[in-house]
Formats: structure tokens, C-alpha cells, sequence
């Protein structure tokens, strides 16, 4: 293949070059009225695909782990995801051996996984059982909002749109604190650890090299599926990927857009009045030369 043919490749405009090519996903099959779901779209589309029990229960240790390998998250980062997933919201085992499983419903308990403040979800209360765990297509378009141009989302925009939902979290929560079934907005340390997290594998795994587009995000949320031209990453993440790209979620949520704007607008006056006042300075330096020439 060419190098023009290369980037004339629109799965690769949109991915990268850092993609399995040969990847090709288990069939997609929608969940039975017996099956239970999740609020993560990652865990519902991969019991959708076959890569966990399709009725989304009794999923143990091992099988998550290998799911997440399958789509290019590393065997020591999956382990540590599926660690503390199943020991946080599941169960132990029933015998003598000590596993602990979990149904993906378990992933619904608010507090240990589950948080305020989803890009996708409302937020969790008691008189709305399943809001938590259902998408809201209104939050799906209000995501797809922040994309460039050319449709695109990146660190800088999914920060953006954490930053608004956040805001609208806290007004629902004052606007209901009078309700019977009034509860508290939580977004804690750990909360925000569980969104960072999440948005890093949204920018680094459905998407590629810091950025998502709309189309994929419209598979994922809407159909919770993996889209027809994705594949997982070739080169899988690994914990410091994870850590170091989860700080910066966090990192930029705290540097507002305006801002980077006013910098660099700041920046650029600088050089401009630097340049002039260089050029002002040669200006006048030239025409005393020449006036001493004439005197």
C-alpha cells in the first residue's frame, strides 16, 4: 500500500496508525429482556460482543480481564481494573474457592464505581431506579457538541463537557434538595479518579492519540457497540499510560478554554510588541545615521 493510499485510509485518518488492521470484533447481538446492563458502556459492549457472558452475570476475575486484553488494554492494567471492579461491587463465589463474580447490575450500586457527574448518565436517585444506568441521548448530543470542526473531541473538550455536567449536576441537585428522595451530590476524589479513568480509555481506546470522533461515540454510547472500522489499539495501555493521561483529564478541567485562549493571545501580543518595538528601534537608530551622514 502507498503512502497516499495510506492516508486516504479513513480508518486510519480517524485512528492512526496504532490499530490492530486485522482485528475483527465477535458478532454484536442486543441484550434479551433477561440479560442486566451496566452504566459503563465499555462492560455493556463487551457482553454485547460476546466478550463477557451475554446475559451480563456471573462474570468472574478471569474472564474480565481476558475482555479487556481483547481490546488493548494491557494484561497488568486489565488485572488491576478487574481487581478492584468485582472486589468493590461483587460477590463471593458460591463453594469453597474464594473467587468473588459479579453481574454487570452490581456495577449499578452508587459510590464504589458508579459516580455523579457522567458524560452520558444522569445522575443516580433513589425514586429513579435505572436513570443512572440507561444513556441519555440529551447528554449523547451535548458531548457530540464540544467536537471541532472535523468532528473531533479531545482532552481539552472532554474536560470541557465533564466541567458543564458537572455544573448541571449540582443545579439538579439544589433544585431537588426539598424532595422526599433528596440525596447529596458526591463527586469526590475517587469519583473523579473513576470519570478521569474513563474519559482516558474514551480518548485512548474507542479513540486514538487524544482524540474521539462523533461517529464512534454515536456506536459506543448510543448502540454500545463497536463501530465497524475500529480496532483495538496496537499498542496496548498500560498502567503509567493510564495514570499519566487520567492526570491530565483531571489537569485540564482546571485550565478553562478562555484561558488557554487570553495566554496565547497574550503571548502573541508580546512577540508582536517586541518585534515592534525592535523594528521602532532600527527605524530611529537608521534615521539618526542618516542624519548625522547629512550633517
Amino acid at each position: 500500500m502507498s503512502s497516499v493510499d495510506r492516508q486516504q485510509d479513513p480508518a486510519e485518518v480517524k485512528y492512526g496508525t496504532n490499530r490492530l488492521v486485522d482485528w475483527h470484533p465477535k458478532p454484536f447481538q442486543a441484550p434479551d429482556k433477561n440479560a442486566v446492563r451496566s452504566p459503563c458502556p465499555m462492560m455493556n459492549t463487551l457482553v454485547n460482543h460476546g466478550y463477557i457472558p451475554r446475559n451480563g452475570r456471573a462474570i468472574d476475575e478471569a474472564t474480565l480481564i481476558e475482555a479487556l486484553c481483547q481490546v488493548g488494554i494491557a494484561p497488568a492494567t486489565s488485572k488491576v481494573i478487574a481487581f478492584a471492579s468485582i472486589r468493590l461491587v461483587g460477590q463471593l463465589k458460591a463453594g469453597e474457592s474464594g473467587d468473588y463474580v459479579m453481574d454487570l447490575s452490581d456495577a449499578s450500586k452508587h459510590g464504589p464505581i458508579e459516580h455523579d457527574v457522567s458524560l452520558s448518565r444522569d445522575d443516580y436517585r433513589p425514586d429513579h431506579a435505572d436513570r443512572h444506568i440507561h444513556l441519555n441521548p440529551s447528554l449523547l448530543r451535548q458531548l457530540k457538541s464540544f467536537a471541532d470542526t472535523n468532528g473531533y473531541l479531545g482532552y481539552g473538550a472532554v474536560a470541557r463537557a465533564r466541567n458543564l455536567r458537572q455544573r448541571q449536576c449540582q443545579e439538579e441537585a439544589r433544585e431537588h434538595a426539598l424532595d422526599v428522595y433528596a440525596r447529596k451530590f458526591e463527586f469526590g476524589l475517587w469519583s473523579q479518579f473513576c470519570a478521569h479513568a474513563e474519559s482516558t480509555g474514551l480518548l485512548e481506546v474507542m479513540g486514538r492519540n487524544g482524540r474521539v470522533h462523533v461517529s464512534t461515540l454515536e456506536d459506543f454510547f448510543g448502540k454500545e457497540s463497536f463501530p465497524e472500522d475500529w480496532s483495538p489499539p496496537k499498542d496496548a495501555i498500560s498502567l503509567p499510560t493510564l495514570f499519566l493521561a487520567t492526570g491530565k483529564n483531571a489537569l485540564l478541567r482546571y485550565i478553562p478554554e478562555t484561558g488557554v485562549k487570553q495566554v496565547k493571545e497574550v503571548q502573541e501580543q508580546l512577540t508582536k510588541d517586541i518585534s515592534g518595538k525592535s523594528d521602532a528601534t532600527a527605524s530611529k537608530a537608521e534615521e539618526s545615521e542618516k542624519g548625522e551622514q547629512q550633517y
